[in-house]
């Protein structure tokens, strides 16, 4: 009857570079999940068992039923999960621009008396970059010029 309680996370982090230098809005969380199970099992009935002798003089084991506690798990999932992100570089210079997305990946847990594992993956994925040039005229923005 000792609650033994794991928790895993794991999350998928993205950022942008343009020539080599972080765009807005940074860092951001892709997706991120956090799983906590605890079990409270084994031992339940141990104080409700009794050895008593039957009517054919053989010992057996008894259990008293109202004595007995009962066994809890419990699963607690927190998730988040984005699938698209806007990144933006203004003021950039004409000319060729290397344009980055990099991932991080983190799988971190804890644990009492069992094990934990956590993972974190991340599949294909598409860039669309748009190219916008916007020039001040005086005190008006003029698009496309």
């Amino acid at each position: 009857m000792i609650t033994d309680t794991t928790t895993a996370s794991a999350s998928v982090k993205v950022r942008v570079l343009v020539d080599g230098k972080e765009i807005a809005p940074g860092e951001v969380v892709y997706g991120k999940r956090t799983q906590t199970l605890s079990a409270q099992l084994e031992g339940a009935i141990a104080n409700c068992l009794s050895v008593i002798t039957n009517t054919y003089g053989s010992l057996v084991i008894s259990l008293d039923t109202n004595c007995v506690a009962p066994e809890t798990i419990s699963l607690l999932q927190d998730s988040m999960s984005a699938n698209s992100f806007t990144f933006a570089a203004p003021n950039q210079s004409t000319g060729v621009h290397l344009i980055q997305v990099q991932a991080q990946i983190s799988a971190v847990g804890n644990n009492q008396n069992g094990n934990f594992g956590a993972a974190a993956l991340l599949g294909k994925g598409t860039l669309t970059v748009e190219s916008s040039r916007t020039v001040k005229a005086g005190s008006q923005l003029v698009l496309g010029q």
